[in-house]
């Protein structure tokens, strides 16, 4: 992803300027340990060494490796300021997608009760525990759902992502009423999981595909 690849670039500014700040400091031990050693065979290396301003090129690299930190800072605090802009355009969606997905845990586990209780043999203990799984259905997050589709600043595919990954769950709170023909039928009750399951299945398809949606286009976002 953009974001990632981003901070990598920051994080080569950091490294380079780690290891530009430990070649200036050996060159500096090196040019303070000549100087005291006050040795030299004439020669026109070591002429050149006694001559050559240590502390001036020590300086300018000293200078780069802040300048480079200086930017690296920059691009860090401007990367912060978009994401938390990027978390702020996108409150709704992730409210959206983060609730949904907690009514769709609580659900699952709601129809592991169901499907291996006490309502096995009891159907007015099944009713019970379905009114129960209706209520938690409920909770899907329909007024904030309709902020982000009346929100005409977000892309429409998104918009749309969002009421369908809401209304996957509509089957369980509007439309189905839990029933057995015969308390003991198993079948029956096999029956009523597979189709519980398969709108759960449903529904999680819907939020991996709102979830895609919102990722590109914070990527779009990040990118202006």
């Amino acid at each position: 992803m953009m974001t990632s690849r981003k901070n990598r670039q920051v994080n080569i500014y950091y490294k380079a300027v780690i290891g530009l700040v430990a070649f200036t400091t050996i060159i500096a031990i090196f040019g303070v340990v000549f100087d005291i050693l006050e040795y030299c065979d004439n020669g026109a290396i070591c002429r050149f060494a006694r001559r050559f301003q240590w502390e001036t090129l020590c300086a300018g690299l000293y200078g780069l490796a802040g300048g480079l930190a200086v930017i690296a800072v920059s691009k860090e605090q401007i990367g912060e300021a978009k994401e938390s802009a990027v978390k702020e355009r996108l409150f709704e969606v992730d409210s959206v997608i983060s609730e949904t997905e907690t009514v769709i845990t609580r659900i699952t586990d709601q129809i592991s009760k169901i499907s291996t209780g006490k309502s096995i043999n009891n159907p007015q203990e099944a009713n019970k525990e379905y009114k129960q799984l209706q209520a938690t259905a409920s909770m899907v997050p329909k007024d904030i759902m309709g902020i982000v589709t009346t929100n005409r600043t977000l892309p429409i595919s998104l918009r749309e992502a969002c009421s369908n990954a809401v209304k996957s769950l509509y089957p369980i709170t509007e439309g189905h009423i839990f029933f057995y023909a015969n308390p003991h039928d198993q079948a029956s009750i096999d029956k009523e999981v597979r189709y519980m399951n398969d709108i759960i299945n449903k529904a999680c398809m819907a939020i991996s595909h709102c979830k895609s949606e919102r990722d590109r286009y914070a990527e779009i976002l990040r990118n202006r």
